[in-house]
């Protein structure tokens, strides 16, 4: 059970030509893979972020709160608190933010612990080879194709399309000697 085509090994230049066009292939298909690992790692670093700035915020709030609580209200102001005065309003104000910030956290604390393409991304991109593999194997590749199908046409097909001409002009010879003969009647 045979799933890969058999590679042609009837012509050099053949072979050459459709190889770089996996190579071609290969390379892009690489390419689009590496753009989606960075996608999914960029989405990953941005909810990962908001999780440790909903984490300090809540750490702000609760440190308020215990200030306000000890009644030292010039201390741990929040910032972006609409009140700094330790009355019921901001007191309010920050229990609601907090609560807030923690359905933040219960959403993203989850998927930041699973961390799903965290070790694939380490390893994509760990260095730049990735990069210059992708250069090398589509330049590889597209030099295969222009050596293959250049080769292929200069060496193999004008020769078979001089052979074809030639055939059809002597085809065309002997078709108008055949009905040259026809016509003339033989003298016996």
């Amino acid at each position: 059970m045979n799933f890969l085509p058999k590679p042609p090994t009837d012509n050099l230049y053949k072979l050459s030509a459709i190889s770089g066009t996996w190579l071609l292939s290969f390379g892009v298909i690489y390419y689009i893979a590496l753009g989606f690992l960075s996608y999914n790692l960029e989405v990953e670093s941005r909810k990962t972020s908001v999780l440790f700035s909903s984490q300090k915020k809540i750490v702000q709030i609760d440190e308020r709160l215990e200030a306000i609580s000890n009644g030292n209200l010039k201390e741990s102001i929040v910032p972006g608190s609409i009140r700094f005065d330790g009355s019921e309003k901001e007191v309010e104000f920050l229990e609601g933010q907090k609560e807030k910030l923690l359905k933040i956290v219960d959403r993203y604390l989850p998927i930041a612990q699973k961390g799903e393409f965290r070790e694939l991304s380490n390893q994509v991109f760990k260095t730049g080879f990735h990069a210059t593999f992708i250069w090398f194997i589509s330049i590889l590749g597209a030099l295969s194709i222009v050596y293959g199908y250049r080769s292929w046409y200069v060496k193999i097909q004008r020769i078979s399309d001089e052979q074809q001409k030639i055939d059809l002009l002597i085809k065309k010879l002997t078709a108008r000697k055949l009905i040259n003969e026809i016509k003339e009647p033989k003298e016996d």
